[in-house]
């Protein structure tokens, strides 16, 4: 039998941390951890640190881990069907899709996530105010004459935010002294209500995202972001307008804000396939939220750029100055990984999309041009994944069949960037904004870090860099950017590189460290890495960036590290 999920709290507090939950929630019955990978492994070293034992552990690998880890027990997700009377606990980044199995046959479910240790405790078959769905809920508040918020002021404020149609007549910092005037009294966190003084309705705002914040049959994502937005702490964090103006469509059709290395996915577009809706959603919604309330919780804000970078720079708004776009002023799309290059720091070969990848990125293709986004957004950015020259779909959104554009911003590795092209960019695009990627200033190391079945790429790069050159002076370029991907091979070029962009009269000159997508060994990741392992320059590296701070430079540099 398919029964209905929704979060429910054993008390006031819906929202637990994983050291401090109650053993007992636990000893019940049976746990089973779902999910072994870095979350997982996490968890289970949580629940070790507090003495709770785990029954057995599902994944879908389990006869590798079975192999691996002969202390533990591992089952397969069939083999989870047939347990009876157990609680799990979901240890996954992506849950939804488990949840919606899990919860055909078992009524007890947390989820747990690994940033912040958070558990959410999932039951069956909820009411609030005697409301099973979303529908009925918003009809009875709608009935109510006279509602009263009680609570901090950063609780009452996140409520009114999310949920604006609901009339609140007055509130309360503490609401010992509430009258029964009021029809229903809704609780924030540090809210509360004598009992003698009030004898009403009494609901938790935290009760209420369950079921006002989406349908948790089919998804439960919104309510578990706005829980994580109502109840984290503040941070001492500028204010970043990045949600409220850009969109960002990655490789895995997801919609973000920002780079995907360091925010949260609202959607995937494959799935939702109206751009404008998702901008409109609940969740951007309450991502929005989580900048303005200062919580920050779905941003890794410690890595961003954004937020490191020249932080006296982002707005000073107020709590409620943010003003949402209609549609975003910037569009940044890297969706495919198709390229001419197959460089060590980021795949092993050329990668040509094919098969169920090809046809997912025509979709996303096809979805993104369906919105007027393209047309009328004040910056298209292309690129980040693949190289936008040798796509076939990013040369399909780089060149519309008719029209000018506004601004284009082109992330390149420049082989192909001929002045052909660049003189069919200028046709349609009234400002242009180009980075390439060189990682070299020397043709051995470029051949060597750059690699490419092309002999002649280095040449033919230098060669664009210096038509580019021609046009940055000539007032037909806005701006030309060239960027070092730092690394064990190529730290020492670091001043060559500077040079070698000063000659070529660009704008910006940006060194950021080599990361590991996967291509490396731990092992031999650490050997290239510009950093030790207690994330410290190495001293060579180190070196060579104390001695650029002592020359004076005309080109900005931009060092993110």
């Amino acid at each position: 039998m398919v029964r209905k999920t929704i979060l429910l709290r054993e008390d006031r507090n819906m929202i637990r941390i994983l050291q401090d939950i109650d053993i007992a929630v636990f000893q019940k019955k049976p746990l089973i951890l779902y999910g072994y990978g870095k979350w997982g492994k996490n968890c289970l070293r949580y629940l070790h640190s507090r003495g709770i034992e785990v029954a057995a552990i599902c994944d879908q690998k389990y006869q590798d881990y079975k192999e691996a880890y002969a202390n533990m027990t591992f089952i397969s997700p069939d083999q989870l069907k047939d347990k009876k009377d157990v609680t799990i606990l979901i240890a996954l980044e992506k849950f939804n899709d488990i949840l919606l199995w899990l919860k055909e046959f078992t009524e007890q479910i947390f989820i747990f996530y690994n940033d912040t240790h958070v558990v959410y405790q999932i039951e069956a078959d909820c009411k609030i105010l005697g409301c099973k769905t979303n529908q009925e809920l918003q009809a009875l508040l709608k009935e109510k004459e006279k509602i009263a918020l009680v609570g901090t002021l950063k609780h009452r404020e996140d409520f009114k935010y999310i949920f604006p149609d609901i009339k609140i007549d007055l509130e309360y910092e503490d609401g010992d002294d509430i009258s029964d005037d009021f029809d229903l009294v809704i609780l924030g966190e540090g809210g509360r209500v004598s009992k003698n003084a009030y004898i009403g309705s009494v609901v938790e705002a935290s009760d209420l995202f369950t079921l006002l914040t989406g349908e948790w049959s089919d998804n439960i994502k919104p309510y578990v972001m706005m829980l994580q937005t109502y109840f984290a702490p503040m941070v001492d964090q500028p204010f970043c307008g990045r949600p409220f103006t850009n969109a960002v469509i990655n490789s895995n059709c997801e919609f973000h804000f920002c780079c995907g290395d360091w925010s949260l996915g609202i959607q995937n577009i494959l799935k939702q396939p109206n751009l404008q809706s998702i901008w409109e959603s609940i969740e951007a919604k309450i991502y929005r939220l989580s900048i303005i309330n200062r919580t920050y919780c779905f941003c890794k804000w410690e890595r961003c750029v954004y937020c490191q970078t020249n932080p006296e720079k982002s707005e000073n708004l107020s709590r409620y100055g943010g003003t949402v776009k209609q549609m975003p002023d910037s569009l940044e799309i890297g969706i495919d990984k198709t390229c001419n290059l197959f460089c060590r720091s980021c795949r092993d070969c050329v990668i040509v999309e094919k098969g169920r990848r090809k046809d997912n990125i025509e979709k996303a293709k096809d979805i993104i041009e369906a919105s007027v986004w393209l047309e009328k957004c004040k910056t298209l950015l292309l690129g980040g994944q693949g190289e936008v020259f040798f796509s076939p779909v990013y040369r399909d959104l780089m060149y519309p069949e008719n029209g000018r554009r506004e601004t284009l911003d082109l992330r390149t590795n420049g082989v192909l960037l001929t002045e052909e092209e660049f003189d069919k960019l200028r046709e349609v695009y009234h400002t242009l904004k180009i980075i390439v990627s060189v990682d070299a200033a020397a043709k051995s190391t470029y051949d060597k870090l750059r690699r490419s079945n092309d002999i002649r790429a280095w040449e033919k790069l230098t060669e664009n860099l210096k038509m580019l050159s021609a046009k940055r002076a000539g007032g037909m370029l806005e701006l030309f950017q060239i960027n070092m991907c730092v690394q064990k091979e190529n730290y020492a070029e670091i001043p060559d590189f500077i040079d070698m962009g000063e000659a070529l009269g660009v704008d910006k000159i940006y060194l950021t460290p080599i990361r590991n997508w996967g291509t490396y060994s731990e092992e031999e990741f650490r050997e290239i890495s510009i950093f030790t392992e207690n994330k410290r320059l190495k001293p060579e590296v180190k070196n060579v960036i104390d001695r650029l701070g002592k020359e004076n430079r005309k080109t900005q540099i931009e060092i993110a590290f």
